[in-house]
């Protein structure tokens, strides 16, 4: 029986890594898949894309959206005795 080298062994691991990656990647895309496919069939538009956005796309230049209802917030009072920017009490 031989014994292997350690560049040998390096290699094995490096490909049983590889092999490995790959199947936790299959795993989760068909996860991630399953999830758009569950959010479109409650009636919402979503897609999955793959890669950064392009340069100036929209998503890029967007701020991200607040959850929540517009309006609906209330707005704690200031405390008292504090003055505002500028200088009313």
């Amino acid at each position: 029986m031989t014994d292997k080298t350690a560049i040998q062994r390096i290699k094995e691991l490096d490909q049983e890594r590889a092999t490995l990656f790959e199947q936790a990647k299959d795993e989760a895309l068909r996860k991630a898949n399953q999830a758009v496919e569950d959010l479109n069939a409650l009636g919402l538009n979503y897609r999955l894309v793959t890669g950064a956005a392009p340069p100036g796309s929209k998503s890029t230049d967007k701020k991200p959206q607040e959850t929540g209802r517009a309006g609906t917030e209330k707005r704690a009072a200031p405390p008292t005795g504090l003055k505002d920017r500028s200088g009313n009490r």
